[in-house]
């Protein structure tokens, strides 16, 4: 194994062995929501949150009709604050700004066969992506990888593609994914900050954004402040293990623009989490009803892909990278060359499935 540096975007690394394919997703299984452990739990005035119960949010990394969450189970949080899931808390600077209450009643419908009400508009959902799981006992503490972003989908408003790298706990309840994202989320603006996809002369989220994204099906999802992003800027997407002390762990992840210099990143503290399934790249498509609302190019190159594992002393993986996808809805394919993973479509194919 080649030992590589700890922190940073580590680049460059040929990936291969062979693993079986999975899904992106997260699933109603696993995690009882009760967490165990002697960690400090801070105190702090409660803030819910003003958004209406009834109202619900598209999250990247829910699977299906599913795709959702309760708005008021959705959170934004200030680049670089620290999300403390242990207690529904948000940190910036040492200090508490947000405690919300917990949302695992309002979510206990939301799996991946739930039948959930959408204000968005979305009516279908589609993927596809590169996978690979750890067996027992190992587990993912670093993923990276590069692509470029596309040009917009030129559909008609209301598309919705996430693009993302990611890392999954075992029981596929537990995600953690820096995210580009094309799409309606000025409705998830919050705890004061400017969303760029909402402030352009209300463009109805036609934009490409950055996000980093922590989504537990017991409690809820919070992302980082969001950053605008252009066609042909190349994206880094890093999550990393920074820490882990008496059963819990400190993450970081950062979605990273190198054209603009501008980052989407928070920290995360949960308890400790096998995280044994990475994804270095994925495409998800909400909406589905013509090829032409996917972005306007052949597909997408996920570039100098490095998992590692050995938190502090990171040691790279060698992974089998599958390919996974449910349907060949405009043409899906999915190619890895020299271990750069592409993910390909046609936006004048005919989605007979759509």
């Amino acid at each position: 194994m080649e030992r590589i540096a700890r922190g940073g975007i580590l680049v460059g690394l040929a990936l291969a062995s062979s693993t079986s394919a999975i899904g992106p997703h997260l699933t109603m299984s696993g995690l009882s929501g009760e967490l165990a452990g002697g960690a400090e739990r801070p105190t702090a005035h409660l803030r819910l949150p003003s958004a209406a119960p009834a109202r619900r949010v598209r999250v990247p990394g829910l699977p299906g009709n599913a795709a959702s969450l309760p708005a008021a189970c959705v959170h934004s949080v200030p680049n670089g604050a620290t999300v403390d899931a242990t207690t529904n808390s948000v940190l910036l600077n040492g200090s508490i700004i947000a405690q919300y209450a917990p949302c695992s009643g309002q979510m206990a419908s939301t799996g991946p066969t739930a039948a959930v009400p959408s204000t968005s508009g979305y009516s279908e959902y589609w993927y596809q992506n590169f996978a690979s799981q750890l067996s027992s006992g190992d587990h993912i503490d670093y993923l990276t990888s590069s692509w470029t972003v596309p040009p917009g989908p030129t559909g008609s408003i209301g598309d919705l593609v996430f693009l993302w790298d990611g890392v999954l706990s075992s029981d596929s309840t537990v995600l953690i994914q820096p995210v580009l994202q094309w799409g309606d989320t000025c409705q998830w603006t919050e705890i004061g900050q400017s969303n760029p996809a909402c402030d352009n002369g209300n463009n109805n989220g036609q934009q490409w954004i950055l996000a980093s994204w922590y989504v537990n099906l017991y409690q809820g999802a919070f992302y980082s402040a969001p950053v605008g992003a252009s066609a042909n800027d190349q994206i880094y997407g890093t999550s990393w293990l920074t820490n882990q002390v008496n059963g819990y762990q400190t993450w970081s992840v950062v979605a990273y623009d190198s054209n603009t210099g501008q980052s989407s990143y928070f920290n995360i503290y949960y308890s400790t989490v096998d995280w044994t399934q990475g994804y270095p790249g994925v495409l998800e498509w909400l909406s589905g009803s013509s090829c032409n609302q996917l972005p306007n190019s052949s597909g997408i190159e996920f570039s100098s892909i490095t998992a590692a594992h050995g938190y502090p002393n990171y040691t790279a993986l060698s992974l089998g990278w599958q390919p996974f996808a449910p349907n060949n809805y405009c043409d899906f394919s999915q190619a890895n060359v020299v271990g750069d993973l592409l993910l390909l479509w046609s936006t004048s194919a005919t989605c007979s499935g759509c």
